[in-house]
C-alpha cells in the first residue's frame, strides 16, 4: 500500500514537525494554562503527531505478522483467548485506515 503522507521519520523541534530537515507542519497551539504559558500537552501532542509514520508502520507490521504467522493462526483456531488478538488486529487495521484515509 502506497502512502500519501510525507515519509518518516518525523521529528518535532518545538515549533513544527520536520522530515529530512524540511518543515512539513507548522504547529500552533492555542491552549494555555491560565498563566499565559503554553500547556504541557503542547510538546506531548506534537511529539505524538511526529511519531505517526512510525506508529503506522508498526501497526502494518503487526497486522502482517498476525495474518501470516502459522503459530498465531493455530492459536486463533485453538485458544479462546485468541479473541483478544483478533480484536487487537481489528483495532490496528482501523487505526491504519483512519491515519491513511482508507476507511472501509
Amino acid at each position: 500500500m502506497e502512502t500519501k503522507h510525507t515519509p518518516g521519520p518525523w521529528n518535532f523541534d518545538g515549533h513544527g514537525i520536520n522530515a529530512k530537515g524540511e518543515r512539513i507542519l507548522k504547529v500552533q497551539y492555542q491552549r494555555h494554562d491560565g498563566n499565559g504559558k503554553i500547556s504541557e500537552r503542547f510538546d506531548a501532542d506534537s511529539n505524538l503527531a511526529a511519531a505517526a509514520p512510525e506508529l503506522i508502520e508498526s501497526l502494518k507490521w503487526f497486522v502482517h505478522i498476525v495474518e501470516n504467522t502459522e503459530s498465531i493462526k493455530k492459536l486463533c483456531l485453538n485458544d479462546v483467548g485468541a479473541s483478544v488478538l483478533i480484536e487487537a488486529r481489528r483495532q490496528a487495521i482501523a487505526a491504519i485506515d483512519k491515519a491513511t484515509c482508507t476507511q472501509a
